[in-house]
């Protein structure tokens, strides 16, 4: 399989040159507007500006404070790069002047390792350019540290297998506006990424041009992409995820025919998904999707080359359609990818109808004159809200979060088993309602992986989770791997028996090694549980207690034997109140030359005990 520019495969995402280059840093301008190469020279400052008007453009930069700008009062005309380093902090005003580059040039005329802004603050003609070298002229800028672009014209050759704007893994790049044109990708994200508006168009064809073609705008690293508006136009595609994660709030993003040769066919994907270089997943929440004669959404790659990794479309609004070809799907997922990919609409318009499966359940498919309208539930059918939109499902409502939008609430009692999977964040709202596990063996009513607060707004803080377990034929209520806290509401449960020892804990707290402990925040709220533990910080866990009231056994007329806590790894009890026993638990050893290491109880602060300080020491080996 060939690499692109900097290591990463490629498929149907396109193609970038496998080359890494060595980098001196001799620099050429031009003075008075001649293409005069210089090699020294002057620049004038004035206050935190500094005027380039003629010398190198790289001794400019390195003689910069941070913070200063660096203003272009003439153009500028490079042989070798200009490197912005680690630890610098600077401002590049182009002022409606070009940075442009020789024909024996390579790469792109900036790189940034440090911190860098671009603006134009003059009429926004101002431009960075290596068209003129031809195949090695990749691009404008390519970023290993933070970029931020506010506008002006950023370009590379057709043929040059590379992108306007090129980004690595561990940098962020944010765009406001501008023009992205001439390279085969607009810009290819690795790091973060944040696009917030622009021109973004690539005429690349692999017709065309077959070793030179790409979407316009692509995701290829393990980072996350965000475009809340843009203007994105491509003939072999507009937008591609081929790796991380990928969120969609506006714009049109449309594929056009090839505008060289009519006879050409590779005008492909407005929106292309597809686990290329690693495991994907791209939310769409609204925009203007149009393809010409494909689907305007494919999901997976069976045929386009690469890993063929997990792919995952959702779509929660937008509007797509397909402008010449009446006989495809206006989205569809290649089942036969190795890992089969998925595609959930919760709502938007579609021109025609959508293949089988996709609706989210609770959505309605209503078939208009134009095509296809699907809307969500409404808040009369719906378990959850987010913001304003209301959902059935849980996972749905998870992954509508947002920044704006971080808050899932119960709108009405529920009967489910929620999951929060490692990487995810959320906060839920009880709302006054109830949570409801079921009586399912082995599924509690929150299984935590990623991190999440459990909080009830409610003024009277009637918000409940729980299972509807009775005696011993139970399970948690909330089963944490990852980062719970817990700040009201009331989470409670019915295991076990008033006079024999079988029960599952309320709540349990288990890490996966030393290294990944899983941690339980109680910061308020209500746990109890009568006849079993209410609270088992477990083996690689961390138990912190600042509030709340932690109830069990005897203190609330139950089982002699339930313990409010029972600690295995790391208590800090500094606040709140625990009605009941407070058990700290340690194995004399384990298959793994005692792995768990020592238990450690710390009670301090304002806490308040009712209970026995009890200790054990297990001679058996853990079994969770």
């Amino acid at each position: 399989m060939k690499t692109n520019e900097g290591g990463a495969a490629y498929g149907a995402i396109g193609k970038e040159r496998s080359k890494l280059l060595a980098i001196i840093l001799m620099l050429a301008m031009v003075c008075a507007g001649a293409a005069v190469l210089a090699d020294s020279g002057s620049y004038a400052a004035e206050g935190d500006v500094v005027e380039f008007s003629e010398g190198s453009l790289q001794d400019a930069v390195n003689g910069l404070e941070n913070g200063s700008t660096l203003k272009l009062m003439t153009d500028v005309v490079l042989d070798n790069p200009v490197t912005i380093a680690q630890g610098q902090e600077i401002i590049l005003d182009l002022n409606d002047h070009g940075i442009t580059v020789t024909a024996f040039f390579e790469t792109r005329p900036i790189m940034n390792s440090g911190i860098l802004t671009v603006i134009d603050s003059g009429d926004g003609t101002g431009k960075i350019d290596s068209t003129n070298a031809g195949v090695n002229g990749y691009g404008a800028i390519g970023n290993y540290g933070v970029l931020t672009i506010m506008n002006g014209t950023f370009a590379g050759h057709i043929e040059s297998d590379g992108a306007a704007i090129r980004s690595w893994a561990g940098s962020t790049t944010t765009i406001y506006d501008g023009e992205f044109i001439g390279s085969p990708c607009c810009v290819n994200v690795q790091g973060d990424g944040y696009i917030y508006g622009g021109v973004f168009n690539s005429e690349s064809c692999s017709s065309c041009y077959p070793n030179s073609w790409s979407y316009a705008v692509k995701n290829t690293g393990d980072g996350s992409l965000y475009i809340y508006d843009a203007e994105v136009t491509g003939t072999q595609g507009a937008v591609a995820s081929a790796s991380g994660y990928t969120e969609i709030h506006g714009g049109t993003f449309k594929t056009v025919h090839c505008p060289n040769n009519e006879a050409h066919t590779a005008d492909f994907y407005a929106l292309y998904t597809a686990g290329e270089l690693n495991e994907t997943a791209t939310t769409v929440y609204g925009g203007t999707f149009q393809s010409y004669s494909r689907v305007a959404v494919l999901v997976g790659n069976s045929a386009d080359g690469g890993n063929q990794d997990k792919a995952t479309l959702m779509v929660y609004g937008g509007n797509f359609s397909v402008s010449n070809n009446d006989a495809i799907n206006v989205i569809d997922v290649d089942s036969q990818t190795a890992t089969v990919p998925s595609a959930t609409v919760y709502a938007g318009t579609f021109d025609r109808a959508l293949i089988d499966g996709i609706v989210a359940a609770g959505s309605t498919e209503t078939t208009t004159e134009d095509g296809v309208t699907v809307t969500g539930p409404s808040a009369d059918e719906a378990n959850y809200q987010v913001g304003d939109k209301y959902f059935i499902d849980f996972g749905l409502a998870l992954g509508y979060l947002s920044g704006e939008n971080d808050t899932i609430k119960l709108v009405r009692n529920v009967t489910d088993s929620i999951v929060i999977p490692a990487g995810s964040e959320a906060i839920l709202d009880l709302n006054g309602f109830t949570l409801d596990g079921g009586i399912t063996r082995s599924t509690p009513a929150i299984d935590n992986d990623g991190i999440l607060t459990i909080m009830d707004s409610s003024a009277g803080q009637t918000g409940v989770i729980q299972r509807s377990d009775e005696s011993g034929g139970s399970y948690y209520v909330i089963d944490n791997s990852g980062v719970l806290t817990i700040s009201s509401g009331t989470v409670t449960n019915n295991s076990g028996y008033p006079d024999k020892w079988q029960g599952s804990s309320l709540i349990r707290n288990l890490g996966s090694d030393a290294d990944n402990n899983a941690v339980l925040n109680i910061t308020g709220g209500h746990v109890y549980q009568k006849n079993f533990i209410a609270v088992k910080n477990d083996d690689f866990g961390t138990l912190n207690v600042t509030g709340g009231l932690i109830e069990a056994g005897v203190a609330i007329g139950g089982n002699a034997g339930a313990s409010a806590i029972q600690n295995w790894n790391i208590a800090n009890i500094t606040g709140g109140t625990v009605n009941g026993p407070v058990m700290t638990c340690v194995w004399e050893a384990s298959p793994d030359d005692n792995v768990y290491g020592d238990s450690k109880t710390v009670i301090g602060g304002t806490a308040e005990i009712n209970g026995a300080l009890e200790a054990s020491y297990d001679t058996g080996a853990p079994s969770n």
